[in-house]
């Protein structure tokens, strides 16, 4: 029995640093913002690393590390990247039964384009990692206390299965969507919402699900948290982080002296790292604290799970600042 079972991609990730990636304001880009470099032109590299990456085994890691039971399903392919995955993911002490092994595909593979100051744009080519199907969702593979789900591809078919056999079994889900679940809209994603404990989303995601500006967070919220039953997280970046959990809307403060090396995984640490706290204590307030320091870590080295929490209480649960949102 696991205390927890991850789902998602697993995949490798490639970190290109340059100071000649420059952030751009430009209405072109759906954020406002683009990272840009010169066209035509050799870019010089600061610093390249290769490591593991995916949603899924990022927040395996947290789990892992916490002391909880836990276990990373996703496929890989039958190539070096991928039987570096399953080695890598073993040295995390994250159990590797349930990593399969695709014959054709080739490993997913991330392209990591780092600014100066730590901001990113990812190329994300899914390759084995996008192959679920629901004829994999059964009672031997998935015995576990906890599902965290994150992006499948957008395979609602998949997603829809395993949240009937999640309910079940009496298995507990945490869902952080994918861009492409996503791009299915509130409609089709609020009937399956319902049937989740945690939904884990930053604030692009949660304008786009709320038909909102993404400054408009209390729409975000009024909007957002009757669907799942326990909590709605929005991670806002250098900001902070939102939570609605049983009819109390907070905002979380960043810890404003933390030096950003690289924010790559950033919101996969404060989603597990919520998650995690309430699979500890069952306490909101107490889950937002364990999400903040584990995403305060991270971002202060480079990759995704180098500055995960190894041991709790941190310091920076104390240093963490919750305020209430007012309703209107």
């Amino acid at each position: 029995m696991y205390d927890i079972i991850t789902i998602g991609s697993a995949v490798q990730d490639i970190f290109l640093q340059s100071k000649d990636f420059l952030v751009m304001k430009s209405p072109k880009f759906k954020t406002g913002l683009g990272e840009c470099f010169s066209y035509g032109s050799k870019i010089e590299i600061k610093d390249l690393r290769v490591d593991i990456g995916g949603g899924a085994t990022n927040a395996s890691v947290t789990f892992a590390n916490l002391g909880f039971k836990a276990g990373v399903f996703s496929y890989v392919g039958n190539d070096l990247e991928g039987q570096y995955i399953i080695n890598g993911m073993a040295e995390y002490g994250v159990e590797t039964r349930l990593l399969r092994v695709h014959p054709k595909l080739q490993t997913g593979r991330s392209i990591i384009l780092m600014t100066a100051s730590g901001d990113r744009t990812v190329l994300t080519y899914r390759g084995a990692s996008g192959e679920f199907s629901a004829r994999h969702i059964h009672e031997s593979t998935f015995q576990t206390k906890w599902i965290y789900l994150t992006s499948v591809g957008g395979n609602l078919s998949f997603i829809r299965s395993l949240l009937q056999f999640a309910r079940a079994h009496e298995i507990r889900v945490a869902w952080n969507p994918g861009s492409e679940e996503l791009a299915a809209g509130l409609k089709k994603l609020g009937s399956l919402m319902r049937n989740v404990d945690v939904v884990i989303l930053n604030t692009e995601e949660a304008a786009a699900l709320a038909s909102c500006s993404v400054t408009n967070v209390k729409t975000m919220l009024r909007v957002l948290e009757k669907y799942p039953r326990v909590a709605v997280t929005i991670s806002a970046s250098k900001k902070g982080a939102y939570v609605a959990s049983d009819g109390r809307r907070v905002f979380a403060k960043a810890i404003a002296s933390v030096k950003v090396v690289n924010t790559t995984g950033a919101g996969d640490a404060f989603g597990s790292g919520f998650v995690a706290g309430l699979m500890l204590k069952n306490d909101a307030e107490y889950a937002i604290r364990v999400a903040m320091a584990n995403s305060q870590t991270v971002i202060q080295k480079m990759g995704a799970k180098n500055g995960l929490l190894e041991h709790l209480p941190h310091p920076y649960m104390s240093k963490t600042l919750i305020s209430e949102i007012r309703s209107h």
